[in-house]
């Protein structure tokens, strides 16, 4: 479950479906579906990810009139790996989908796919303006550059210490983008030096025990 924000709106995902707040964070309504796992939105569009439809999708004018039932399918298999999503996020023209079999990037413009891994089970993504997304999997990291390029951050590989599971990641847009992953052992700060990624400049916080 997570939350997001537009200018006018926040979005908090929940078992049972998303709750809407105005900036003021009082309550509005909700968009009741079940099965939800994560959400995201743009000026254009509320995006629901679910355990059993894909990618949803309700119109921002719709929340603005208040109505909370105008959803469509936005994405479902074999559209994108699997019906059963984890997370999304997205940025730019660009949307990331994580799901149980597999990752997907949507060109959010023309509604088709630029990028697709469906050998592994994706656990969150992070998605940059240039296309470049990041994601999770098996306790590893894996970036797909905007040139389709990648490169695979693991635990012990000198970057990323040994650890037993990475919970989540936030990426700072920037020339090195700046890669924050909260792990079960602390947090680990990377900034990623393209073409290089080995000799990334990198820093852990441990957690005391």
């Amino acid at each position: 479950m997570n939350i997001w924000s537009t200018d006018n709106f926040i979005f908090r995902a929940t078992n049972s479906g998303v709750d809407v707040y105005n900036e003021s964070e009082a309550l509005l309504g909700v968009v009741t579906y079940i099965g939800v796992s994560s959400v995201w939105a743009n000026d254009s569009y509320l995006y629901i990810s679910t355990t059993n439809s894909g990618v949803i999708r309700s119109l921002i004018s719709s929340i603005s009139g208040a109505v909370y039932n105008d959803l469509n399918i936005y994405k479902s298999y074999p559209d994108i790996c699997n019906n059963d999503v984890n997370y999304i996020h997205g940025n730019g023209n660009y949307l990331c989908v994580a799901t149980v079999s597999g990752v997907d990037i949507i060109n959010m413009i023309t509604s088709s796919g630029v990028y697709t891994n469906s050998s592994i089970i994706a656990d969150k993504c992070y998605q940059l303006s240039d296309r470049t997304s990041y994601y999770i999997y098996d306790d590893k990291l894996m970036t797909v550059y905007n040139d389709d390029s990648t490169y695979l951050y693991a635990g012990g590989d000198g970057i990323i210490p040994t650890i037993s599971g990475i919970n989540d990641l936030y990426i700072v847009d920037s020339i090195n983008n700046l890669i924050l992953l909260a792990t079960t052992n602390g947090v680990v700060v990377i900034e990623e030096n393209k073409g290089d990624e080995a000799n990334s400049r990198f820093k852990y916080y441990y957690r005391e025990t």
